[in-house]
């Protein structure tokens, strides 16, 4: 099962999301969530509030594959 922040939207939830504030997250703030490095906090913060409806969180799929290559 892929997590819901990594999958795609479908036309209903793209619906709900419109107008929603986004943030593009990048490697290297992914990353320190998974090694719990300063910054982690505000990544977990964020992703609280993408799993609430509050806001939508992007990253590319280069950003994507950096983490699975470095994990």
């Amino acid at each position: 099962m892929v997590p819901p922040l990594l999958r795609s939207c479908s036309a209903h939830e793209e619906k709900s999301m419109k107008g929603k504030s986004a943030k593009l997250l990048d490697s290297h703030a992914v990353l320190s969530l998974v090694y719990d490095e300063p910054g982690s906090e505000r990544v977990e913060n964020l992703i609280r509030s993408a799993e609430k409806g509050e806001l939508r969180l992007i990253i590319s799929a280069i950003n994507l594959g950096e983490c699975y290559y470095s994990i």
